[in-house]
């Protein structure tokens, strides 16, 4: 989430110091977003992260347009959970890890930071 008190408290009206019930942001005694308690970015770094998300849409709706509908779900190997777990369409696409040409995207456990110096690399 953005490192914004502003919009920490858009997503949490009920927060006015301590951690957030709903998202990962922890407010100090002073009323400030604590960096080292939350899970925040700051607006550049969000910036980084918009622009590598839209690039990622238009490589795969290029790929869905040339013809590309592979099964293909990540997997965390950190939470041991797969997209599927959430997905209301597994009757419809019958991915199974045990069929011969199934398999799975892992999710490496990269560091925060090393995410966010990648994505300044490549967005800038």
């Amino acid at each position: 989430i953005l490192a914004d008190i502003d919009v920490i408290k858009m997503h949490d009206k009920n927060l006015e110091k301590g951690l957030s019930k709903y998202i990962p942001a922890y407010i100090d005694k002073d009323g400030n977003v604590s960096k080292s308690k939350s899970n925040v970015v700051s607006k550049e770094e969000f910036q980084s992260l918009l622009k590598y998300t839209n690039k990622c849409i238009k490589l795969i709706s290029n790929k869905i347009l040339n013809g590309n509908i592979e099964i293909k779900p990540y997997y965390n190997t950190k939470g041991k959970k797969s997209s599927c777990t959430y997905c209301k369409y597994k009757s419809i696409c019958q991915f199974s890890p045990e069929l011969c040409k199934n398999e799975y995207r892992y999710i490496k456990n990269i560091d925060k930071n090393e995410i966010l110096e990648y994505l300044k690399k490549e967005c800038d």
